[in-house]
């Protein structure tokens, strides 16, 4: 038996929708289908290992011997979210979705925000991360003011100039708004994201911070545990030179 494994997670890297995707507002989508075609994609490694031959992908070359095990997976879990995802690749199924907030958060949840910090909030709406920053940037500025707003998926993010608000201070300020999403406002992640004066015209810039949701300890898998195995992880890397950040993850050793 092998005592040593690498896991490796391609995010956002689909190969055909599930059958609830309609549920999730996905229905029919395909990152593979929609990617294959493009002059510049190039697996071969993938290849190798059997991507194409995985049932169901219709594009790309089947390998006639593939060197690795492959399949088709299907979710248990309710919800799309990357946490919960990760939450069952490690034996737990989530019964229900994170929730997410399509309208924003409620009031009474920011002004408690607002309360704690010190500092009045903008934006409170799903929104992009580099477009909330060039219409909320400059008024945050002038107001000292944080930005929060949320996305599609189960995050708080919370934006502030380096200026106004140092990166340790943003980053405590998230810890608070994670003591404070709980129950009915649980979100997979509350994300920091700083932006300074050497980035581009109010760009996300390279301490920002993703504190995800602790899976609860008694629903967590412990084969490994048993096995007195210890676990490491490696953070998300940047994907752009103005943006980056560190994951805080939480592994049983």
């Amino acid at each position: 038996m092998e005592k040593r494994v690498f896991l490796i997670v391609l995010d956002s890297f689909g190969i055909g929708a599930e059958p609830d995707a309609a549920a999730f507002g996905d229905e029919g989508t395909n990152t593979l289908g929609a990617i294959a075609n493009h002059p510049n994609f190039n697996c071969p490694n993938l290849k190798k290992l059997g991507l194409f031959n995985i049932d169901g992908v219709t594009v790309g070359e089947k390998e006639a011997a593939p060197i690795g095990s492959f399949a088709r997976l299907q979710e248990q879990s309710m919800g799309k979210d990357t946490t919960i995802g990760h939450w069952e690749i490690a034996g737990v199924v989530s019964p229900r979705p994170l929730p997410t907030f399509p309208d924003g958060f409620p009031d009474s949840l920011i002004h408690e925000f607002e309360e704690k910090t010190g500092h009045k909030v903008l934006c409170n709406k799903p929104y992009s991360g580099t477009q909330v920053l060039k219409d909320y940037g400059e008024q945050a500025m002038k107001e000292d003011a944080l930005i929060v707003y949320t996305s599609a998926d189960s995050v708080f993010q919370v934006a502030a100039h380096e200026e106004l608000v140092p990166v340790h201070e943003l980053y405590r300020y998230c810890e608070i708004a994670r003591e404070m999403l709980k129950g009915e406002y649980g979100v997979g992640r509350v994300i920091a994201c700083s932006h300074c004066r050497w980035c581009r015209a109010y760009q996300r810039c390279c301490n920002a911070q993703r504190s995800p949701k602790w899976c609860d300890p008694s629903r967590r898998g412990n084969a490994l545990a048993d096995r007195s195995a210890h676990s490491y992880s490696v953070p998300q890397i940047p994907t752009s030179p103005d943006w980056c950040w560190r994951t805080w993850n939480h592994t049983k050793s």
